[in-house]
């Protein structure tokens, strides 16, 4: 983003004429780097792939409410997917 402004004006009377000028400059950069690096070896006649990224663990339970009889019920079967790590993925 980058912005440019200029203010001016005056007022003139019958003993002096006064004028003020302003002239304003914004500006913003960003910029990210990052410095990850790894290393793959790779056999002749092979593609090997590298990602960087979250790596993820999905386990599978079970749900439920216990009745009055103690028995279960409303069962269900959720799949929950959560980050374990950060980093690089080879294969």
């Amino acid at each position: 983003m980058s912005t440019t402004a200029t203010i001016s004006g005056g007022i003139s009377t019958a003993f002096a004429k006064i004028e003020a000028s302003v002239g304003v400059t914004a500006s913003e950069s960003l910029t990210v780097t990052t410095g990850n690096s790894t290393t793959v070896d790779v056999p002749a006649n092979s593609t090997a792939y590298a990602e960087y990224g979250a790596n993820t663990v999905t386990v599978r339970g079970k749900s439920y409410t216990l009745n009055n009889a103690c028995n279960p019920i409303n069962v269900t079967y959720p799949t929950i997917t959560a980050p374990t790590s950060v980093g690089w993925k080879t294969y």
